[in-house]
């Protein structure tokens, strides 16, 4: 009566289960921990957590007791009404893996449990669940990670159906997407979907899906890197020509390159660093320039073209050096000699300007400053500005990474 018992629950439909001894090797113990289902010719993945599972009715439940522990075999509905056999291993014993007796096995759990939460490929998570279900220890990292493993597929499956669903208007379907990409960057769906918003005539949903798509999937090639350089140029909305910026920096000028669009990027942000209206968007630029490898070759540029006959040109140059910095010392006493020679009232007030946005304390920038305030007009009133700035600067004495350079 108080021996070793067998129990089998089984519904009425199903016949009754075989008993199987823990320790007979078997084909179908521990296959795995992740299933996988074919629906509409694409593999989606099913997790389940490495914990030992109650008997509930309508599941098959098959039971070997030993003194290593239990394998239960039970039957779930999918989303898509798709009946499939998830298998969920566990020690009958609450096994806790100590730190200070075995280091090495704990710092290999506690890798495994949190390479779950970023895998680097949908393989390599897999490979974690089903490594963490096998060794069977239930330290809280450890039933944390497969539980939040269980939620996540969960969480897929129904922004995968919201999706599917086709909701009229745009913006509810973008938002679906954009989530998926977040929760699982390796999802085609959500990747499909937010291609096809590339192609929207709204600028702030391209931004949106740009954003997900570079940021959260890492999908660097030719489409989304047009899709920012159009921002860039197309956008009113001034945080968004900074995002598209910085989503070029993190693209890098190896991919660009490679896309055969390093021409087109430099073109684009040449022109960008002296034309757009915002000084923060221009100096986004010219760190984007600088990490591209682009600066040195725009500084070329600019610095002779401080020199042109052209009030328009010498204008946008000095534009351009102000999003960039100074290079040499030089490039700062042309500068202080251009505001008291140059016959164009716009350069010398771009020129204080300039002075103003680069925090430059330089003492002869500031008697220049003082002289020119005691002038008359427009550039007086320019001058008389950027020394007010600079004066409430000199207390603080941290140094622009734009300024000059030695």
């Amino acid at each position: 009566m108080f021996g070793e018992t067998h129990v089998a629950f089984r519904c009425p439909a199903v016949k009754k289960p075989q008993i199987r001894k823990a320790n007979q090797a078997s084909p179908e113990v521990f296959p795995s921990l992740l299933t996988a289902r074919r629906s509409h010719g694409d593999m989606q993945p099913r997790a389940v957590h490495a914990l030992a599972a109650e008997p509930k009715q309508g599941h098959v439940l098959r039971r070997a007791r030993s003194g290593k522990g239990l394998v239960t075999e039970k039957k779930v509905k999918t989303c898509a009404s798709t009946t499939v056999v998830v298998l969920d291993s566990a020690k009958t014993q609450s096994r806790i893996l100590d730190p200070q007796t075995h280091p090495e096995k704990w710092q290999r759990l506690k890798e495994l449990a949190e390479k779950i939460y970023v895998p680097s490929s949908l393989r390599d998570g897999i490979d974690c669940i089903k490594a963490l279900g096998l060794h069977g220890y239930r330290n809280p990292c450890v039933v944390a990670a497969l539980k939040d493993a269980e939620s996540k597929v969960c969480l897929v499956s129904s922004l995968e159906q919201s999706l599917a669903c086709g909701e009229q208007g745009a913006e509810m379907p973008l938002q679906t997407a954009t989530c998926l990409s977040y929760v699982d960057n390796h999802n085609e769906k959500a990747s499909c979907s937010l291609l096809t918003y590339l192609e929207h005539k709204d600028l702030k949903f391209r931004m949106k899906a740009l954003s997900a798509l570079v940021g959260q999937i890492k999908l660097h090639n030719e489409t989304t890197t047009n899709g920012l350089v159009h921002q860039l140029l197309h956008s009113i909305v001034f945080q968004h020509r900074i995002q598209a910026a910085g989503w070029l920096e993190c693209i890098g000028l190896e991919r660009i390159r490679e896309q055969g669009l390093e021409k087109e990027v430099y073109s684009v942000l040449r022109e960008k660093i002296y034309s757009d209206p915002l000084l923060v968007v221009r100096k986004a630029i010219g760190m984007t320039a600088g990490s591209l490898g682009m600066k040195k070759s725009m500084w070329d540029t600019f610095e002779r073209q401080l020199q042109d006959p052209s009030e328009k040109r010498r204008v946008q140059a000095v534009l351009a050096l102000g999003a960039l910095g100074l290079r040499h010392k030089r490039i700062l006493h042309q500068l202080l000699k251009m505001v008291d020679t140059d016959q164009s009232e716009s350069v010398c007030v771009q020129i204080v300007r300039l002075f103003c946005s680069l925090d430059l304390k330089d003492s002869s920038v500031l008697r220049n400053l003082k002289e020119k305030e005691q002038g008359m007009g427009r550039l007086a009133r320019e001058a008389s500005k950027a020394l007010k700035i600079l004066e409430q600067n000199m207390a603080n004495p941290t140094q622009d990474p734009l300024g000059v350079r030695d």
